[in-house]
């Protein structure tokens, strides 16, 4: 991607036990939840259900920060709060992209993404795959355990058990800039109508 993308931030939950949100529609599952900055539908040039969106989760954990980078994922399916609780929810079929940090290739694989109901922000597969949600160290989960919506752990390939010590989990897409009659670049809004500015 060129210099002229940035990313920005969709939304954030700042510990273990804060409502959770769909950043997709950005509905959120309750009052307290987070607000949604920029819903992914809404971005133009991002796909039917987000399949051209770069998108980016950063939390930390223990004094580290981890990061996550995904593309080709179906968003509609992967971030829908109201998954089935049995059996576990299986998504569309799809060709994804996924590394665990900007600066490193991208690994590439034609998957099945799945999630039971507990599994609200879903990037992960079924076993012996890459994006495993127990192993590989490349997925992303953010889970619960009660019937608030209110996010707990989050699993990363890293083990069966979540991690329970995070926290600030953000949410980012990367976007174009546009570049103003001043030269000063600004991020796009979606919706946004560049003769405002005229």
């Amino acid at each position: 991607m060129s210099d002229s993308y940035t990313w920005t931030l969709v939304t954030a939950i700042d510990s273990s036990g804060t409502p959770i949100n769909n950043p997709w529609t950005g509905t959120k599952s309750s009052v307290d939840a987070p607000e949604v900055h920029i819903p992914l539908n809404t971005i133009p040039g991002g796909g039917d259900y987000g399949e051209n969106l770069e998108l980016k989760f950063e939390w930390t954990d223990g004094g580290n920060t981890y990061q996550r980078f995904f593309k080709g994922f179906n968003l509609s399916e992967s971030f829908n709060l109201s998954k089935p609780h049995s059996p576990p929810f299986e998504m569309t079929t799809v060709d994804v992209q996924f590394k665990t940090s900007e600066s490193a290739l991208w690994n590439t694989d034609t998957v099945t993404p799945f999630g039971p109901a507990s599994y609200e922000w879903s990037f992960t597969t079924g076993p012996a795959r890459p994006l495993h949600y127990a192993y590989g160290g490349q997925a992303f989960v953010a889970t619960h355990y009660d019937t608030d919506n209110k996010v707990i752990g989050i699993f990363s390939g890293q083990g069966n058990s979540p991690s329970l010590t995070w926290s600030y989990l953000k949410l980012y897409v990367k976007q174009d800039q546009v570049v103003t009659a001043t030269g000063a670049p600004f991020k796009i809004i979606p919706n946004f109508n560049l003769n405002n500015l005229i």
